[in-house]
C-alpha cells in the first residue's frame, strides 16, 4: 500500500474529543468487522456506544478523515498538502487496519495524487484508486462515501455505467443528501445532459451551505452555461466562487480566461495578476501573457500608439514569451526610431525581430521587418 511521505518524517497530532454523544451506534457483522454508525442497521445487531474508549475510536477516526479530506479538496497544486493527508490516514490505519474510511480516502489519495490534467492520469494511479475503493466497499458494503468517491474514479475512467451504478447505490443510502445530487450532476455533466445539471446543481445550493459543495455546484452550471452562451450567468456563478474562495489561484485564473475570451483584456489582467500573486504556475502566466499580448496589439495596431505599447509588449514577454510579442515589441520600436531616426531604437527592434525569428523560424512579417530595419540601420 501506498501512503504519502515525501516531506514530513513526523506529525503531532492533538484531538480534543468531547464526551460520548447519543446517537453513535457499534456493532459486528456477520464476518466480525467492527462498525461504527450514527445509526443501527437494525435494533437487534447493535448497541448505543456508552463508553469513552468506544467512541473516542469512532470520533478520533472520523476526524482524521475529514481532516484528509478537507486538504484534499484545498488541493491547488501544493503537494505538501495531499502528503498531509497521506499522513491522516496513515494515523487511522495504525490504530484500525480495517477502517473502510481509511481506504475510501486512499483511493481519493491515489487520484489526486496520479491526475496530471483533465482526465490524463499517471500510469497505475486510477488502477491503485480502484483497489482502495474495493477494499473499502469488502470491509463496509454500505459506507455512502465509498460510493461517492467511486463516482470519481468511475468518471476519471470514462466508465459512465459503472459510475451511475455507484451513485444509485449512494442514493439508495442517503437519498436526500446534497452529495448524491452532485453524483448525478457529474454524470449528467458528462453525458451532456444540460437540464439534469442545472436541476441538480439548484438542488444542492437549496439544500446546503457547505462551500465545497457549492464550488461544485457553481462550477457545473458554470460550465453548461458556457456551452448554452448565457454569459451573464456564467460571470454571476464565478462571481458566485470567488465570493466563497476569493483567494483561490484556480478560481481567479478562471475567472481571468473568460474575461480574455470576451475582450476584457483590462480585467483579465488584474484578475490573472492576482491569480499569481497567489500561486505561480504555467496556465495562468500563460493566459496573463496572452492577455497583455491583447492589450499591446489593440495599443498598437488599433490605437497607433507605439510608445504606449511597449510596455504592453514587455509584459506579455515577461509572462509568455511568444514570436507574435516580439514581433510587436519589435514593431515598436521601429516604428518610434524611424521617426527619431534613434539608432539605439532600431538596434532594440532588431533584436527583438531576431527573436521572434528565433522562436518562429517561418514569422514571414518579422523576416520582412528585419530586414527593413537592417536596411535602415546600414543607411544610417
Amino acid at each position: 500500500m501506498r501512503l504519502v511521505r515525501a516531506f514530513f518524517s513526523t506529525l503531532l497530532f492533538c484531538l480534543i474529543i468531547s464526551g460520548p454523544a447519543a446517537g453513535m451506534y457499534i456493532w459486528t457483522d456477520e464476518n466480525g468487522v467492527k462498525h461504527f454508525s450514527d445509526a443501527p442497521p437494525s435494533e437487534e445487531a447493535s448497541e448505543e456506544v456508552k463508553h469513552q474508549a468506544d467512541y473516542d475510536a469512532v470520533a478520533g477516526e472520523k476526524k482524521l478523515y475529514e481532516k484528509a479530506n478537507q486538504l484534499m479538496s484545498s488541493y491547488r497544486g501544493d503537494f505538501s498538502l495531499l502528503t498531509k493527508a497521506g499522513l491522516f490516514l496513515e494515523r487511522i490505519l495504525e490504530s484500525n487496519p480495517n477502517s473502510a474510511l481509511a481506504y475510501v480516502g486512499l483511493s481519493r489519495l491515489a487520484r489526486k495524487e496520479g491526475r496530471i490534467i483533465g482526465k490524463k492520469y499517471k500510469p497505475g494511479s486510477l488502477e491503485e484508486s480502484r483497489e482502495f475503493l474495493l477494499k473499502a466497499i469488502r470491509i463496509d458494503p454500505a459506507l455512502y462515501d465509498a460510493y461517492r468517491q467511486g463516482v470519481y474514479l468511475h468518471v476519471a475512467s470514462n466508465n459512465l455505467p459503472e459510475a451511475r451504478k455507484a451513485a444509485k447505490k449512494a442514493r439508495e443510502l442517503s437519498p436526500d443528501a446534497p452529495e448524491t445530487d452532485i453524483l448525478f450532476a457529474v454524470i449528467a455533466l458528462e453525458e451532456g445532459d444540460d437540464e439534469e445539471v442545472i436541476r441538480r446543481s439548484n438542488s444542492v445550493i437549496s439544500k446546503t451551505a457547505d462551500k465545497y459543495m457549492l464550488h461544485d455546484a457553481y462550477f457545473f452550471l458554470t460550465k453548461v452555461y458556457k456551452k448554452q452562451k448565457k454569459y451573464d450567468l456564467v460571470e454571476d456563478m464565478y462571481l458566485k466562487t470567488m465570493k466563497i474562495w476569493p483567494d483561490d489561484a484556480w478560481n481567479l485564473d478562471s475567472y481571468a480566461g473568460f474575461l480574455y475570451r470576451r475582450g476584457r483584456y483590462d480585467e483579465a489582467i488584474t484578475y490573472g495578476e492576482k491569480a499569481l500573486s497567489i500561486m505561480d504556475f504555467y496556465v495562468a502566466r500563460k493566459r496573463l501573457g496572452k492577455s497583455y499580448y491583447k492589450k499591446a496589439s489593440d495599443i498598437l495596431w488599433t490605437k497607433g500608439q507605439p510608445a504606449e505599447s511597449i510596455r504592453f509588449f514587455l509584459s506579455s514577454i515577461k509572462y509568455h514569451p511568444t514570436a507574435n510579442a516580439f514581433y510587436g515589441l519589435g514593431t515598436s520600436y521601429a516604428r518610434i526610431g524611424k521617426d527619431a531616426q534613434n539608432v539605439s531604437l532600431m538596434e532594440k527592434a532588431a533584436s527583438a525581430l531576431e527573436k521572434a525569428i528565433e522562436l518562429e523560424s517561418d514569422h514571414k512579417l518579422a523576416q520582412s521587418q528585419l530586414a527593413k530595419i537592417r536596411k535602415l540601420l546600414s543607411d544610417l
